[in-house]
């Protein structure tokens, strides 16, 4: 392979993602601009993908379920089944490390952050829901002294907080304080 510009390289591998994973029109574009970089460079990406050795990447999590949701995205990276088996290895604390390519890599890390950016703002919004549904009051810090109308999204998200509070079983209280009984 020749030698390539490491930027230049992770810049390919990124595209490639985008162009496979991307949406509609953004995939489209991904795959255009990588194709016009390939011939630029006069390069291949069979080229960049040949020597790929996997390499120890280590990666953090704060929950079980994060964890999961690693050992999910490292299946879906390598299109395998979890139960074929993923080749990790526990670290220290709160850190699991995988065996990948630097491609299967960069593909991880922009599934890893959607995913994780998309599992926090429903634990959020679950957390809103619970609050609503329990009727614990329902206070908008961000919006505390402003007067100007919801957004659209803003208008989205509370309107999905609300079927989300609707599914969910209220809390069930127990109040036994000396009833019935001298």
């Amino acid at each position: 392979m020749q030698n390539i510009d490491e930027k230049l390289k992770v810049r390919i591998l990124k595209l490639q993602a985008l162009a496979e994973q991307g949406v509609g029109g953004e995939a489209v574009s991904a795959k255009e601009i990588l194709n016009k970089l390939l011939k630029k460079h006069k390069i291949s990406l069979e080229s960049l993908m040949d020597d790929e050795k996997s390499k120890e990447y280590a990666f953090k999590y704060e929950s079980k379920f994060e964890k999961e949701l690693l050992f999910r995205i490292c299946a879906k990276v390598k299109n395998i089944f979890i139960s074929d088996g993923i080749k990790y290895m526990q670290r220290k604390g709160r850190q699991i490390s995988f065996y990948l390519t630097k491609y299967e890599f960069m593909e991880f890390e922009i599934l890893r952050s959607a995913y994780f950016s998309s599992w926090e703002k429903c634990l959020e919004n679950a957390q809103a829901a619970f609050v609503w549904k329990n009727k614990l009051g329902f206070k908008d810090n961000k919006r505390i002294g402003e007067v100007k109308p919801l957004s659209p999204e803003e208008i989205k998200e509370i309107l999905n907080i609300q079927k989300m509070a609707e599914g969910m079983p209220e809390a069930q209280l127990q109040r036994n304080l000396l009833e019935g009984k001298e």
